[in-house]
Formats: structure tokens, sequence, C-alpha cells
């Protein structure tokens, strides 16, 4: 099972995904920027999937320090805003998905995401 984390300051939206996610990986879920970091720096992840506008730190801020810190999980960054694509190419994560959610879409990213974590090529 997969070990996900998931940052996002809508409460309803980590209830939402926590319970749609839940049934085939092991969900972490934090409200916020600085919470995602204190968890994705102590607690090896197979994936991250970050909200790009969040309080304390944002998604931006989050990725630029995990990969300061060496931290290679894949990064699916969700975000409403028009310019995501942008934002998702110059922060070099490994996807990105737009909100309000498509499921399916989602699952499929994260299968996509999945696959390409280092941990999954090692094996």
């Amino acid at each position: 099972m997969s070990k996900i984390l998931i940052a996002d300051d809508d409460e309803d939206v980590l209830e939402c995904l926590a319970l749609v996610l839940g049934e085939s990986h092991e969900i972490v879920a934090v409200a916020n920027g600085e919470d995602a970091l204190a968890k994705a720096t102590t607690v090896p992840f197979d994936l991250i999937v970050l909200d790009l506008m969040m309080p304390l730190a944002s998604g931006g801020d989050v990725v630029r320090q995990l990969k300061a810190a060496g931290i290679a999980t894949p990064i699916l960054l969700a975000s409403a805003a028009e310019d995501l694509p942008r934002r998702a190419d110059e922060l070099h994560v490994t996807a990105h998905i737009a909100k309000p959610y498509d499921f399916g879409m989602l699952e499929r990213k994260i299968s996509e995401c999945l696959e390409s974590s280092p941990a999954r090529s090692a094996v």
C-alpha cells in the first residue's frame, strides 16, 4: 500500500481525498505548508499531493525546501490557479492537477506519479 501525504488548507478537501483515496493508499493529511514540511522531512512517503496556495508555507515554498533537503519524493501539485502548468514547470514537480478535482484524473495522476517514484524504481 502506497503512503501518500496530502497537504491542503481546505478541511473538506482533506476529508474527501482521505475518504476516496484511503481505500487503496495509506493517507496522512495536513492542513498547511509547515506541517507538510515537518511530515515530509521526517517520514518517508511514496507521493506528496500538495496544494499550491496554503497558509504558513505555500506549496511552492514546500517544494523548494524539500528539494533543498534532497528529498526526491514525487510531488503532485494541485491548484485552481490559471497559471498552474507554468508554476508546476518552474517548480519541476512530477505532475500537476487542476482543482476542483476530477477524481478519475486524480487517480490516474497518482498512479503515474507512483510509477515514477524512486522507491518503486529501486525495487
